[in-house]
């Protein structure tokens, strides 16, 4: 009822005004070309940019506060990300027409994450990667608590912004502080030269402030309670964002602060942080693989899922190898794939059956065959299999790790199995077994809807076995 309240009060104060056309249209045909443009202007400069046939390091800068700059950059994990995102906002358009709530606003709400996003993995100043990194939590509050399919969605909007906000408060002081200070650059790549020049304890607080803020965002254990809640309450598609991009936000964050810059990791490295952050990070991974075998709600298995996977992450970011952070870089835009590709298929038959229980399902191979070949090779991908580009990604983090210190790997190894042997039993109690009463009237996906989340395979299939398309413009 809460929720109903707000969004009446947010209608009403956008009410005199009128949304350009695009937002208004049931098909939304125009913010469809629009993301389709963006998508294929970013995936060309990339390759352009990794062929050194053009090079633009930074476009639209102008100074604020006579600190820094606003300016953005052409390079790395950023565009991989930045074509990451435009791809799966193109495809949701294709999977949605009108039959969503309010749709306008909803458009409204996904332009502006869409943009807000795009921001952040473009820009090459931390002030502003922080604003939106902050911001983004303003459309997906309304996605969450607004089109969350079930009673308690506004709580789980709550808490995505509570923990978030709370875990980002210290990260606040010092950007802020700094702000007026001017104590160093916002600028990626003199960042660490900057900081370089204060404390020691003024260093170690901007590494925890940033921790924290990145880690709930992944989010690492203990600090990952709001999200099987969110997935849970989430519309169909605020899981797809929220698996697929904004996880991604804590990650990329590691990876700009911590890993871009050899002379600020050599700071942290003297600190032996490795021990702290490998402790966390093989809870998470642990913690989550354990919880998925007590969990009915589909939803909440995929989320705990993407919790481990997560874990994987951070440990090839802290390896210090380059294999660790290909890895990392590629388990982080495999699963946004796979990940959001699972949302897909389970919001499908919940539309039918109206329930994530996973013991209302059975028998989905006889019943629906083309959704169960979907969903086979989505959960393949998950848990890693050869012939997929999170297989190469994972292995990747493993070598790192062997590198560090070879008993490094057993606690990971154990997360693998676990991993792998929870997806077993999930895809055996759902796909196959007597068909349960409630799947036999249930229709096979076809037309516009496969389309979408067999795009979401091929590329998963196709990296898989050409692992260097990507590579190559990670190194």
């Amino acid at each position: 009822m809460a929720s109903l309240h707000l969004f009446s009060l947010f209608k009403y104060s956008f009410s005199g005004i009128r949304f350009p056309l695009i937002f208004m249209n049931p098909y939304s045909y125009g913010q469809l070309i629009i993301t389709a443009l963006c998508f294929f202007f970013i995936l060309v400069a990339t390759y352009l940019v990794k062929a050194n046939l053009y090079f633009m390091p930074s476009f639209f800068g102008f100074s604020y506060f006579n600190y820094t700059y606003l300016d953005f950059n052409l390079s790395g994990l950023g565009l991989l990300l930045c074509v990451l995102t435009c791809y799966l906002y193109f495809l949701l358009f294709c999977y949605y027409k009108s039959n969503i709530y309010n749709f306008s606003y909803f458009y409204f709400f996904i332009a502006v994450s869409q943009l807000a996003l795009l921001t952040c993995f473009l820009t090459n100043d931390f002030f502003i990667f922080y604003i939106f990194f902050e911001f983004i939590l303003i459309p997906f509050y309304f996605i969450v608590g607004v089109w969350g399919s079930r009673i308690n969605r506004l709580g789980a909007a709550f808490r995505l912004v509570f923990f978030t906000v709370f875990f980002s408060f210290p990260l606040m002081v010092v950007m802020f502080s700094n702000l007026i200070s001017g104590a160093f650059s916002f600028n990626f790549d003199i960042l660490a030269a900057g900081l370089s020049a204060q404390s020691p304890i003024y260093q170690i607080l901007f590494f925890f402030s940033c921790f924290f803020a990145f880690a709930v965002k992944i989010p690492l254990f203990p600090m990952h309670v709001w999200l099987p809640e969110a997935h849970g309450e989430a519309p169909t598609f605020g899981s797809v964002l929220l698996a697929g991009v904004l996880l991604k936000l804590g990650g990329y964050g590691f990876y700009k602060i911590f890993f871009l810059d050899v002379s600020f990791w050599a700071f942290f490295s003297s600190l032996n942080i490795f021990p702290f952050i490998y402790v966390i990070s093989a809870v998470t991974i642990l913690y989550s693989n354990i919880s998925v075998f007590n969990q009915v709600d589909i939803k909440r298995i995929i989320a705990y899922y993407s919790i481990g996977h997560m874990g994987f992450v951070t440990l090839g970011l802290i390896s210090s190898y380059k294999e660790g952070y290909l890895g990392a870089a590629i388990v982080i835009l495999a699963h946004g794939l796979s990940a959001a590709g699972l949302f897909f298929c389970v919001g499908y038959i919940y539309e039918q059956t109206h329930t994530r229980s996973i013991l209302a399902y059975r028998g989905l191979a006889t019943t629906i065959p083309y959704y169960a070949i979907a969903f086979f090779f989505l959960i393949a991908a998950n848990a890693s299999l050869p012939g997929t580009i999170n297989f190469v990604g994972e292995q990747f983090i493993l070598l790192s790790l062997v590198k560090y210190h070879p008993l490094a790997v057993i606690i990971p190894l154990i997360g693998v199995f676990l991993n792998g042997l929870s997806s077993f039993l999930f895809i055996i109690k759902i796909l196959y077994g007597e068909t349960n009463p409630n799947c036999i009237s249930l229709l096979d996906i076809r037309g516009g809807r496969a389309a979408v989340v067999f795009a979401m395979i091929v590329p998963l299939v196709i990296l898989g076995f050409f692992p260097s398309l990507i590579i190559n413009l990670l190194i």
